[in-house]
């Protein structure tokens, strides 16, 4: 399955998931992200802002502000997807 059909793949299937379901994963993979021993060393990190079903990191991003690290963001408009730029916020 080429690149491009696994995201239309998931895409579809993220679609389908309530809003409820997607809080839920999306609390499970930020008090995962939260847990992880390499996150506690880190004064950097790089996030996004979650669009269309997307896991919402934004309990993530919350924490890591509280612990005084820093949160890159690529940039993103419908033109520019791929660009990996980075900015700090």
């Amino acid at each position: 399955m080429s690149k491009q059909e696994l995201r239309k793949k998931y895409h579809t299937i993220r679609n389908k998931l309530s809003k409820e379901t997607c809080r839920k994963y999306s609390h499970d993979v930020c008090r995962h992200l939260l847990s992880l021993p390499t996150l506690k060393e880190a004064t950097t990190i790089a996030a996004y802002k979650a669009i269309q079903h997307e896991v919402d990191l934004s309990d993530f991003i919350s924490n890591c502000s509280i612990a005084k690290k820093q949160i890159f963001y690529p940039p993103f408009t419908s033109e520019n997807i791929q660009n990996i730029e980075v900015f700090l916020v």
